[in-house]
């Protein structure tokens, strides 16, 4: 297990992580940019080439999220989803935002092939 790469946005880590066949996208810290269009939309798109054909995202360690980033996730979502690769996004059910945001996009996510929601 090998760490590909590691994106800071303010308070916000990505760490991308090569896990035999496997890609892991760790979101850590707080994702609370005013515009992150201009700051996270240009960093997922980087991630792209590293990415495997399966991808775990995580949000276990992401304290924090604002309104303003669930935008760029979907639309990182639906890029997944139209490139085909399968991806597992767990989030933690007993965090109230995280409840809020991923059952807001659940709908979504369900008509998706390719993307799973599993809460832990």
């Amino acid at each position: 297990m090998g760490i590909k790469v590691v994106k800071k946005i303010g308070s916000l880590t990505l760490y991308v992580v090569d896990n035999e066949g496997t890609t892991l996208l760790h979101w850590v810290g707080k994702s609370v940019e005013v515009n992150p269009n201009n700051s996270l939309k240009p960093v997922l798109d980087e991630i792209f080439p590293v990415l495997g054909k399966k991808l775990i995202i995580t949000f276990g360690r992401l304290k924090n999220i604002n309104s303003a980033t669930v935008v760029p996730l979907i639309n990182f979502i639906k890029k997944l989803n139209q490139k085909k690769i399968f991806t597992v996004i767990h989030y933690v059910k007993r965090i109230p935002w995280q409840i809020s945001v991923f059952k807001s996009i659940s709908p979504l996510i369900d008509k998706f092939d390719h993307i799973m929601l599993m809460d832990t």
